[in-house]
């Protein structure tokens, strides 16, 4: 692993609740340093160069030129941003595949992951006045649950049945050592969550906070389920930013029925066809552009999480 998938720091308990309590219908200053936070994070961060190779943890770190932590935090300050947002969003950021933290010595490199760099540019290239920021994070947090990544495997399991960390754990020791390699190329964070919840007592231990807390807090963000606790949840048949329903409809679009060997009934969690976006969202147009340049950049996006994510 390239640094610890969880933290002692439990101060930031009150970013991840304010997070995952938003609804479009609250007002935007009660989430606005933490939107701002992510956006800024992912505006400076640069791409890892695409013929950059991985041996296990080592890595050519010469040829990343990504923020060392201090350069990060000392922007971050700059900007009115917290040590303990910081954290909350990095450790968001990277479970969901768009953003790559590595060791140097005792220091960090920050870069953003091909499917980072992708979304930048899509998010960019769209006017200003035609996506809120709140609009701009879910449609981030959206691509990072289509590929490889950590945040999809922990929807997954949700979406199959599981309603607690324990849950959790069940769904994915078995899939992660199957001879059918369902989670091939992805072997390194399904290692992490397992290790993330026995090392929290599957989140009885409460001097932590997990990866999996983490994703948990960014899908209830999102309207995909709702939080009974920091872990044990529901799935939010209704949604918020997107439901369910329409995700399945989007994640159909990209990775048709792989499931990752998970049991998803997709009459029992809905399905809404990408097409009748536009009419549930105010941002779905934009929902359908970003499936579009999703389709045309997957094998990339694909390959480059690979080189991150699978054992060499």
């Amino acid at each position: 692993m390239p640094y610890n998938t969880y933290t002692k720091k439990l101060e930031i308990k009150r970013y991840m609740n304010t997070f995952a309590n938003y609804t479009p219908k609250k007002k935007y200053k009660s989430i606005k340093k933490i939107v701002e936070g992510i956006l800024k994070t992912l505006e400076i961060l640069q791409p890892i160069p695409p013929h950059t190779f991985f041996t296990g943890n080592i890595i050519e770190i010469k040829k990343v030129k990504g923020l060392t932590k201090s350069e990060y935090s000392k922007y971050m300050k700059a900007n009115g941003i917290s040590e303990n947002l910081n954290t909350f969003i990095l450790r968001m950021l990277r479970a969901f595949g768009l953003v790559e933290i590595f060791r140097n010595g005792k220091g960090m490199k920050i870069t953003l992951t091909g499917l980072g760099e992708n979304m930048k540019e899509f998010i960019n290239k769209i006017p200003e006045k035609e996506l809120k920021p709140v609009e701009k994070v879910s449609l981030y947090l959206i691509s990072g649950l289509l590929f490889a990544t950590k945040a999809r495997i922990i929807l997954l399991s949700l979406l199959a049945g599981a309603h607690d960390f324990k849950d959790i754990y069940n769904f994915t020791y078995p899939r992660l050592f199957s001879f059918e390699k369902n989670f091939k190329d992805v072997e390194i964070i399904g290692f992490e969550i397992l290790n993330e919840l026995a090392l929290s007592d599957m989140g009885r231990v409460k001097d932590y906070i997990t990866d999996v807390h983490i994703i948990n807090t960014a899908l209830s963000y999102l309207g995909l389920i709702n939080l009974t606790s920091l872990n044990t949840f529901t799935i939010n048949k209704e949604g918020k930013f997107v439901s369910p329903s329409a995700f399945m409809g989007i994640y159909f679009e990209i990775r048709g029925n792989d499931f990752m060997g998970f049991s998803i009934d997709k009459d029992a969690v809905g399905y809404t066809p990408s097409y009748n976006l536009p009419k549930l969202y105010n941002y779905g147009k934009h929902i359908i552009e970003m499936i579009k340049m999703l389709k045309e950049k997957k094998k990339e996006i694909d390959i480059d999480l690979r080189r991150l994510y699978g054992l060499p």
